[in-house]
């Protein structure tokens, strides 16, 4: 889960990394969210970082990644603390040994991609750029944050299930057309910055309905591949639908959780985690 912090003057975060010979620290500023830290090794001297400082990417506002690199094989010790009265975003600290794939998770059980955005309903929603312009770009610019990468973007259940909800305080409703709309702004904002989107849709409900009034499930897995088409070069979808069969077929292989669960099961995770590793790996698939 990806968390962001806000520290002032005197604030503290530790952060004890496992054995690594690099780490990057992630954080955020703009015109509004001006904040300075600085940060210390394994008790050694402290680097400061002011507020348009020049990250590791060359990046001087948004979100930005400051790497250290040359570090021992070994285990270490990173405090992070807040110079200034105004706030300074920190959102984590990676880690990694200059070898392998850094792979990051960011979300939020039960958000639909309105949420994601700052557009869905009170809690447990999310709200929060409802009239606010400057958080709505901070939300949509985290997708695309920290230069080229691949995004797994996974909505679908939720915005179904949620279609026709009248708690909207942004007027909005997921739709499959704004749900649609919603997962365009990601891929959009990713392809931006160098990097691709692979979308997930998940397997059949063995315990929901269509809400009344609104489209089927598969609407949205629809949207998903017409996302794909319209974004050929950055885009691409895998829908656990049409791998796991139906509702009783996902239920009878033991995918999901229960017999009433949308949620997988340890083997529903695993045939998604191998389905997602085929994909990425397999170069006899068209378009690899």
């Amino acid at each position: 889960m990806q968390l962001a912090w806000r520290i002032q003057t005197g604030n503290t975060i530790t952060y004890n990394l496992p054995s690594c010979t690099a780490f990057e620290i992630l954080c955020y500023n703009d015109a509004n969210i001006t904040g300075t830290f600085s940060y210390t090794v394994d008790g050694g001297g402290s680097t400061a970082i002011t507020a348009t400082q020049a990250d590791s990417s060359g990046n001087t506002s948004g979100y930005k990644r400051f790497a250290v690199t040359g570090l021992s094989q070994a285990t270490h010790t990173v405090v992070i603390t807040g110079t200034a009265a105004s706030n300074a975003i920190i959102m984590g600290v990676r880690y990694h040994s200059g070898a392998g794939v850094i792979v990051s998770r960011q979300g939020r059980g039960g958000y639909t991609t309105l949420d994601a955005l700052g557009f869905g309903a009170a809690f447990p929603g999310n709200p929060n750029a409802v009239g606010n312009a400057a958080a709505q770009a901070r939300m949509a610019a985290f997708y695309g944050a920290w230069g080229p990468a691949l995004w797994i973007l996974h909505f679908d259940y939720n915005d179904w299930q949620a279609q026709i909800s009248a708690s909207y305080s942004s007027g909005l409703k997921p739709t499959p057309t704004q749900y649609s709309a919603n997962l365009q702004t990601m891929i959009t904002n990713i392809a931006a910055s160098g990097g691709c989107t692979l979308l997930l849709g998940g397997g059949n409900s063995p315990s929901a309905t269509t809400p009344v009034g609104g489209e089927e499930l598969t609407a949205y897995w629809n949207a998903l591949k017409a996302l794909t088409q319209a974004n050929a070069d950055t885009c691409a979808a895998m829908i656990q639908s049409e791998y796991w069969g139906s509702a009783a077929d996902g239920v009878a292989l033991g995918l999901n959780a229960s017999s009433t669960s949308i949620h997988p099961s340890v083997r529903g995770y695993g045939s998604i985690g191998r389905g997602i590793y085929s994909a990425l790996s397999d170069r006899t698939i068209p378009g690899i």
